[in-house]
């Protein structure tokens, strides 16, 4: 007697001798020796007193069955004494670390880069990196274009990103870009990049325009300046600082004013930060920040490129050129005075 199969399901009237004949009539067809048996393994059908022989057998296969299975039993039981709660509780996050790994084949798969990271003491580089969300909206048809990725670090005399640009020009895609790879790096995913090294930073904050509803009480530039003031409060040289058009909603002279202020404090905190912005005056002269006392690094003017009425989304490092083409924009829309002027003729 031996262990043949181990089942999921119980089998019934149907004894060991029955399924090795089926089994073997299936392999030997014209074997016509061999006939079907009903082997009853239940002691209380009255067909076992009809068969002496099928009672008898039954009956030692059951005695011999306890010593086969007994160290089966044993192998067993040091898996059923295991508890499988601690697994239970880790399923979201299974779940989780599945769908990315889903998400990095497909944009693999796409053509689209992506890399593990090296974690660095003391550098933040990236090669060829492109903001996550781009290449989501690519895998579903959203964008047919080819994704423009660029190199990028942070190095002490260009910790602070000052960049300008026209509009539509992917000033805010980049600055997302950068925060979403810090978050899939930390959680130990993938990054949307050909290469990078990271310096682990302990808290991304990010400064983004907010629905208006959240503005009522302290108007819109109040609520900027407070929800800056918690920022500064709480970063460090190891986070990193996303700003989205940050102290816009006040007159161009007070803006200036206040984002000035805002990047002086930024250069004496000395953490990792990307400013966009459409105030070309605050990138043109850096070079006097880092002369505020106790600065510990340099802020940089890095420009989105454009021209000829064509965005490339690629970065430089230069002087703002002044411009944010909002006339372009004006154009494609047909808000200018003479689109305008011109409709209401017709």
């Amino acid at each position: 007697v031996g262990i043949i199969s181990m089942n999921n399901n119980y089998i019934k009237e149907q004894g060991i001798l029955d399924r090795f004949i089926k089994f073997h009539k299936s392999r030997n067809i014209e074997d016509k020796d061999l006939k079907n048996v009903n082997m009853i393994m239940h002691p209380q059908n009255s067909q076992i007193n009809n068969s002496p022989l099928m009672n008898n057998l039954t009956s030692i296969v059951e005695k011999m069955l306890p010593k086969i299975v007994e160290p089966l039993k044993r192998i067993l039981r040091k898996y059923s004494d295991v508890s499988g709660l601690a697994l239970t509780i880790l399923e979201d996050e299974f779940m989780f670390y599945a769908k990315f790994i889903e998400l990095e084949k497909r944009i693999t798969q796409a053509g689209m880069n992506c890399c593990s990271g090296e974690i660095s003491d003391n550098e933040t580089s990236f090669t060829e990196l492109y903001n996550i969300k781009l290449g989501m909206c690519y895998l579903n048809d959203d964008i047919q274009n080819d994704i423009v990725s660029n190199d990028l670090d942070f190095m002490n005399d260009h910790q602070i990103l000052i960049l300008t640009g026209a509009n539509r020009g992917g000033k805010t895609v980049f600055t997302q870009g950068i925060g979403l790879a810090f978050l899939l790096f930390q959680h130990g995913l993938f990054v949307p990049c050909k290469s990078c090294k990271l310096q682990l930073c302990d808290g991304i904050y990010t400064h983004f325009p907010v629905d208006e509803n959240h503005t009522v009480s302290l108007g819109r530039l109040g609520e900027e300046a407070k929800r800056f003031n918690y920022i500064c409060m709480n970063a460090t040289k190891n986070s990193l600082l996303l700003l989205n058009e940050s102290f816009a909603t006040t007159s161009h002279s007070e803006s200036l004013y206040i984002a000035t202020d805002a990047v002086k404090y930024l250069c004496c905190l000395g953490a990792r930060t990307c400013y966009n912005t459409h105030m070309h005056e605050l990138a043109e002269n850096l070079d006097e920040l880092y002369k505020t006392q106790n600065a510990v690094c340099k802020a940089v003017s890095v420009v989105m490129g454009s021209g000829d009425n064509m965005r490339s989304y690629m970065i430089h490092f230069s002087k703002p050129n002044g411009k944010s083409y909002a006339h372009d924009i004006a154009y494609k829309f047909g808000i200018t005075f003479e689109q305008l002027c011109q409709m209401n003729r017709k």
